[in-house]
């Protein structure tokens, strides 16, 4: 993102698809990384129901991975 942000600017918006696996606070961190310290515009993606749901009821580790991508 920092690469084409510098190469075509403005022109730039980056999608952060949160998943609701990352650490407590870490997207927000994410978000103020790009937006606040590159310049970067960002859209935030809350998916946090649809990976979940997927996850449901799945207890094999090589399955989760593969649901999660």
């Amino acid at each position: 993102a920092a690469l084409l942000h510098k190469a075509i600017g403005d022109q730039l918006t980056c999608v952060f698809v949160d998943n609701g696996l990352l650490r407590l606070h870490e997207g927000d961190q994410v978000m103020d990384m790009f937006a606040n310290n590159m310049g970067v515009k960002v859209i935030r993606v809350d998916a946090e129901e649809q990976f979940l749901s997927g996850l449901k009821g799945v207890d094999d580790p090589e399955k989760k991975r593969k649901i999660i991508g």
